[in-house]
């Protein structure tokens, strides 16, 4: 077996690798290499911050640190594969619940005790204790990450040059949350103007600007006068009558009068959509109200933040700019002090976008945005987040039920092979036909009566029923109530409950499948009338799978008196608003959410349009970014792509969230292309998320670090025009990395083509080069070979594989490295294992 490099090492140890990479090479700048001693001692004192934060014990620390040391000092590294090294998901999962954010250190102007002055102060504290949603821990964790953020961002009083940054979210993690304490800090400090960015949907621009408004929503005690006054242009609307002038719009009077001393500090905020013909007019009234405060020696301070920014905000423009990418570059120029912050829980295209773009690149800091993980004996435990890790992986067998391929078309791949084609509900196989015609027959066959409704649709809504039922009866249970007729004063005390079900893109086929879902519904309603056997089975099945997560489930006359009151809520018409703007009940009684209809999820109480609190949500691409189904319990996802996109994929996972509290009631209804694919993301963003905190630990600034954004036959990062800007760095991902070849082709006539390769070509180098003898006489050392020897001898394998790096892609980073060293010889040193009898070391395997 060929080696280059370092073979597989425990994530421990490359980590320890790494910080010992980096002190070499600080403590070389400008000097010749430390020696041995002095460097032990700079490596020792460094790791020490990590005993004292608890992140290692003294003992990890030892057991690691001379093997790390021999590693910076003595080259080739040549290190044996044993099969207890291997990496696992539970090893990434432990070591990213180990890079803590609170035991990060403030970075630049917010230190410690100016975040204590800020958190002290009437202002931040009136609003943290009265209308900031989240109290005690979790508070305390999202102001954390606020303040991070904030201390990377330019001092208001002591501004040097605008800032970019990113801050890497979870999907349904809190970010809206991050940004609310954001806001908070950020007006404490001196900030005058916050500038929200949203999507271009009405639906979470309201959603967006009512959280705000909440937060800023603060009665005084009477008599107390206000420390600072906030206000908001976007109340009502994002985008400004044209008669109103930009001193009206920013109350100019009313911030000059508070920078002068005459009445509190004025702040702002506004929630925009990223729409084309609204930015323009926002553009306007910035550049009008700096204007004015110019007149007056006032230099407002801005901060932008854009929610979901790898959406819409960068420049995706094949010969030009994209327009809403320059409209946004236009309004942070306009502003002229603005620190601009990215959003997103996807964020491979921001990483991927120019280094040099003044929107789309996080150039100054990037934050990744975690919600608690409590550790017990140095295992991380579920905390209030409920996301990819605890629902497809730690729990799968409880929180998801299967899909079977006969129930919905598909794309049909996998991770080994990858694309096939679309497998039909007709023929069960693989077919020469799009997924939109297969589709169209399913539906067509369904509610025609020539096929039956997906049974899988059925259990799915009695599933919705069930978890439901249990929520509103553990309420129940606790009011005087008569179980007779439901009564819907009832339902201002229950807590929301939804099913999503996620099916097609295509409005058309979404009419249908809304059919389809009524008539899923009915027999649905039927079985849990009569209490069918299939229901008392899935009724069981709840109760089974609770108790393993040591939660008590009643099935008792307040459960069955809550089904039928999920059934009378689920049934009501939606309210929705006539031509003339009255209040009306529709036709339906299933949300659809698409560019068709008039539907909203309007979660304010008491409000005309409040959305049902039993709902079923149906739709396709409104399922998606920046909406929150609040209650969602239960979702039905069969979508699928030939080409599927890591960031577009993930942001479809809307069941990911701060759920815990009833995790045990949630199902995710997959089949098994989707799963695999979920499963694969969760994976690939843990890796991710894991490959930024330890830049972040280690001061790494974005420009200064190697990101792996990887693919597989599975899915691709992002989309081209997101990652136009990586095409010439292709092969960049083994620099300063390891690339681990553990796989071999199954096919034996490709194991013998790549034998005799590699016979010969280490007969021709044995002919040429004293080979030494390493690693316990297991290996032979080939120094300093030339480097287009080693790439002719990659090429000539027959190496590869859809997640590991193979020969060919090798061989073509060596080439680049050979072209950008301007070298021919290169001095690569190769080592072979292979015992003194010249026979392969086998690796031992249990079982």
């Amino acid at each position: 077996m060929l080696t280059f490099g370092v073979l597989h090492k425990s994530n421990r140890f490359l980590m320890f690798e790494r910080i010992a990479s980096n002190l070499f090479d600080r403590l070389s700048v400008n000097s010749r290499p430390p020696s041995v001693q002095r460097f032990e001692e700079a490596f020792r004192k460094k790791l020490s911050q990590f005993v004292e934060d608890g992140t290692f014990s003294q003992q990890e620390i030892e057991a690691n640190v001379n093997l790390v040391i021999q590693e910076v000092f003595n080259l080739p590294r040549v290190v044996h594969l044993d099969a207890n090294d291997e990496d696992t998901e539970e090893d990434l999962v432990l070591l990213n619940a180990r890079l803590n954010v609170f035991d990060f250190e403030l970075e630049g102007w917010l230190d410690g005790e100016r975040l204590a002055e800020l958190r002290k102060s009437t202002f931040v504290h009136r609003h943290l204790q009265q209308t900031f949603s989240l109290k005690g821990e979790v508070q305390n964790w999202v102001l954390w990450n606020a303040a991070h953020i904030l201390s990377r961002c330019n001092d208001p009083e002591n501004w040097v040059s605008n800032k970019n940054g990113l801050v890497y979210g979870m999907v349904q993690s809190g970010k809206t949350a991050s940004m609310q304490l954001l806001t908070l800090l950020a007006f404490a400090a001196g900030y005058d103007a916050v500038i929200i960015l949203t999507s271009v949907s009405v639906a979470l621009r309201r959603q967006t600007q009512n959280r705000f408004d909440e937060l800023f929503d603060l009665e005084l005690p009477p008599g107390e006068s206000r420390s600072m006054n906030v206000a908001t242009p976007s109340k009502e609307s994002d985008s400004p009558d044209k008669n109103v002038s930009s001193d009206h719009y920013f109350n100019s009077a009313k911030v000059l009068h508070g920078k002068k001393g005459r009445t509190p500090p004025m702040r702002q905020y506004m929630v925009i959509k990223k729409e084309t013909r609204i930015l323009p007019k926002i553009v306007s009234q910035v550049e009008g109200f700096v204007e004015k405060m110019s007149q007056h020696g006032v230099v407002p301070k801005f901060l932008i933040l854009d929610d979901e920014a790898d959406y819409g905000s960068l420049d995706t423009g094949k010969n030009a700019q994209s327009t809403t990418n320059g409209l946004i570059e236009r309004l942070r120029r306009s502003a002229k002090h603005a620190d601009y912050i990215a959003y997103t829980a996807t964020p491979q295209g921001c990483l991927a976008a120019d280094i040099n773009s003044e929107i789309g690149f996080p150039r100054d800091f990037i934050w990744v945005l975690e919600p608690s993980v409590p550790m017990i004996e140095g295992e991380p435990q579920v905390g209030t987040y409920t996301g990819g890790q605890e629902l497809l992986v730690d729990y799968v067998d409880i929180t998801t039920r299967k899909i079977p391929d006969t129930d919905w078309p598909f794309h049909s791949k996998f991770k080994d092979t990858g694309y096939e084609g679309v497998v039909s509900t007709r023929s069960n196989t693989v077919e020469n036909k799009g997924l939109t015609e297969a589709e169209d027959e399913f539906l067509n066959d369904v509610i025609s009566g020539r096929m039956e409704v997906p049974h899988s649709l059925v259990t799915c809504l009695v599933d919705f029923a069930i978890s439901g039922a249990i929520r509103w009866a553990e309420v129940i249970r606790s009011e005087e109530v008569s179980y007779d007729e439901w009564d819907e004063n009832l339902e201002v005390k229950l807590p929301r409950h939804a099913v999503m079900i996620h099916q097609s893109r295509l409005r058309g086929n979404q009419r249908d499948g809304q059919r389809l879902v009524q008539m899923a519904w009915n027999l649905a309603q039927e079985a849990m009338l009569i209490r069918s056997r299939m229901f008392e089975e899935q009724v069981s099945d709840f109760v089974r799978k609770a108790e393993r997560l040591k939660e008590q489930i009643a099935i008792d006359e307040a459960f069955h008196f809550c089904i039928q009151g999920i059934i009378g809520v689920t049934n009501r018409r939606i309210k929705e608003r006539d031509k003339a703007h009255n209040v009306v009940s529709s036709s339906a009684f299933i949300y659809l959410l698409n560019s068709d209809t008039e539907h909203i999820l309007e979660y304010r109480d008491g409000h005309p349009l409040e959305t049902k609190k039993s709902a079923i949500i149906l739709g396709g691409d409104k399922l998606s970014r920046g909406l929150t189904i609040e209650g969602l319990t239960v979702s039905y996802y069969v979508r699928s792509q030939k080409e599927s996109l890591a960031d577009t994929v993930m942001q479809m996972a809307r069941w990911f969230g701060h759920k815990a509290k009833f995790m045990h009631l949630m199902r995710v209804y997959l089949q098994d292309v989707n799963r695999a694919l979920f499963q694969e993301l969760i994976h690939e963003d843990l890796r991710l998320r894991y490959e930024l905190k330890k830049d972040i630990r280690d001061g790494i600034p974005p420009v200064e670090s190697l990101f792996h954004l990887r693919t597989s036959k599975l899915f691709s990062a992002s989309n081209r025009t997101k990652t136009k800007a990586l095409e010439e760095a292709l092969i960049g991902e083994y620099a300063n990395g390891v690339a681990d070849v553990k796989w071999f082709h199954p096919d034996a006539h490709i194991i013998e083509h790549n034998q005799q390769v590699l016979d010969a070509t280490v007969n021709e180098w044995v002919n040429s080069i004293q080979a030494e003898w390493v690693h316990g006489d297991r290996a032979r050392l080939f120094r300093n070979l030339e480097g287009t020897a080693v790439i002719d001898f990659l090429n000539e394998l027959n190496y590869s594989h859809a997640l590991l790096p193979g020969s060919n892609a090798i061989a073509a980073f060596l080439q680049y490295w050979l072209n950008q060293s301007h070298s021919q010889r290169g001095n690569l040193n190769v080592a072979v294992m292979g015992g003194m009898d010249r026979t392969l070391t086998q690796r031992k395997r249990s079982g």
